[in-house]
């Protein structure tokens, strides 16, 4: 998972598809490798340097429960589910201005809507990480949350 996310699997491509059954551990094995790409890479400093967790709004709080039961406060994460637009977006902005490597919060959960409806502030720096969750709303390149998450 990791050699594929990074590239080094395949020259050129990085990503790759988590496809098992409910209750495998799929939410685990993206907590991990998001905290290892926060923390390490092979040249002693992190890979990335932000992650954002897109997932149906019913599972934004569930994301961020299961972030502090794992990492245990070592990975600061903020859920955006819900509120007035203007905090959305002060919150959204002030995730994308943090720079350098052990960002105060480097990971942020959002819902497949609140990444369509904001993606212009989403796509202005560069993110480390993207976790699709329920990725096969995205398998229609026709939609618009496919198209937001690939503008």
């Amino acid at each position: 998972m990791y050699d594929c996310v990074t590239g080094n699997k395949i020259e050129g491509f990085n990503g790759c598809i988590m496809a098992d059954e409910m209750g495998l551990g799929k939410t685990l094995q993206c907590i991990t490798l998001m905290w290892t790409l926060l923390r390490q890479g092979p040249n002693a400093i992190p890979e990335i340097n932000k992650a954002i967790i897109v997932c149906p709004s019913s599972l934004v709080k569930n994301w961020d429960k299961e972030i502090v039961k794992w990492l245990a406060g070592r990975c600061n994460s903020q859920a955006i589910d819900s509120g007035k637009k203007e905090d959305i977006i002060q919150k959204l902005t002030a995730f994308m201005d943090q720079v350098g490597a052990r960002s105060a919060t480097p990971v942020i959960i959002i819902s497949y809507e609140t990444f369509r409806l904001y993606t212009y502030i989403l796509h202005k720096k560069e993110i480390g990480l993207v976790i699709c969750d329920e990725g096969h709303r995205l398998k229609n390149n026709d939609n618009q949350t496919y198209q937001a998450l690939n503008d």
